[in-house]
């Protein structure tokens, strides 16, 4: 039986691990090899236990019989072009490989989206790798699509090219 619930600081390990794991096979091919093996479990680690105290941002976790199999990390938008108190934001969702197409990311979308609805947001966006075509088919199946925003930012020495996905909350997603 899986279970979502929130997450808690003693859960960063899990969230890296999920997160490393997922861009090592969700981007092989879209990133280069050697930026994928670089990733560093202990960086992320640092990473979700800074996030996990901040109090604008809410992570739930999948978990099956105390694993995490799975995570949605959302809060207000941090685009300047939209507005933050009606817009929330996708900032992370990542399943480890082996719970793809399971089920559990739809379940962890409606999670996130109900909790976006709950703090009072009306509309929801997400920035997704360019060429990540499995992620966007999936956030294109949840009711978004891309608003023609797009980035580029560097994650260590690379640069990645993403497109800002944004929607429409339904009013009741559960």
């Amino acid at each position: 039986m899986t279970a979502i619930r929130l997450a808690s600081k003693a859960d960063a390990g899990a969230i890296a691990a999920v997160q490393v794991i997922s861009w090592q096979q969700a981007y092989r091919g879209l990133l280069p090899s050697s930026f994928l093996t670089r990733l560093s479990l202990e960086q992320r680690k640092r990473q979700w236990r800074r996030a996990l105290t901040d109090d604008r941002t809410v992570t739930q976790v999948c978990e099956r019989e105390g694993r995490i199999l799975g995570f949605i990390a959302s809060g207000p938008t941090r685009d300047r072009d939209l507005d933050a108190d009606q817009v929330g934001e996708v900032y992370a969702l990542y399943l480890e490989p082996t719970s793809w197409r399971r089920g559990i990311g739809g379940s962890l979308w409606r999670a996130g989206v109900t909790s976006l609805q709950e703090r009072g947001f009306r509309q929801v966006s997400l920035w997704v790798l360019d060429t990540n075509a499995r992620a966007r088919a999936f956030y294109a199946a949840m009711g978004l699509a891309g608003d023609g925003t797009k980035k580029a930012e560097m994650s260590g020495d690379v640069l990645l090219h993403k497109v800002r996905y944004f929607g429409e909350l339904p009013r009741d997603c559960r």
